[in-house]
């Protein structure tokens, strides 16, 4: 009798130490709320605390202020890179709808200091204008 032939392994990579979603609120800076551009693009951004390109991003078109985000896992820029922390937020109201273009004009703000994934109650204030 023959063996049975060895399970095909899938090509898929899971990643290691994906952890929660991190919870939170976007606001706006009350100074700013006539500044929002029209049919701006809202990101969310999360970095690594140690720099380096986004581990996660979402793209919100029509976004209304206060926004509840929740970033995660499902997010991330490349799903074999885990989803570990700690990390920095921030958020920018686009103009043109393209994340490589920072235009004058364009709306960001930041959640002060690093949080790990599982963390909540995130503060976003768009504060700054470009």
């Amino acid at each position: 009798m023959l063996p049975a032939p060895a399970a095909a392994e899938s090509a898929e990579i899971p990643a290691a130490g994906d952890g929660a979603p991190i919870r939170g609120r976007i606001t706006l800076a009350p100074e700013f709320e006539d500044r929002v551009p029209a049919g701006a693009i809202l990101f969310l951004i999360a970095r690594p605390s140690e720099g380096g390109p986004p581990l996660a991003v979402q793209r919100i078109a029509d976004p209304q202020l206060p926004y509840e985000f929740s970033i995660g896992p499902e997010d991330r820029m490349i799903q074999q890179v885990p989803f570990t922390g700690p990390l920095v937020l921030a958020a920018r109201l686009d103009a043109d709808g393209n994340a490589m273009t920072r235009e004058p004009g364009d709306l960001q703000g930041a959640a002060p200091g690093d949080y790990e994934p599982g963390a909540s109650d995130v503060s976003i204030i768009i504060d700054e204008a470009l």
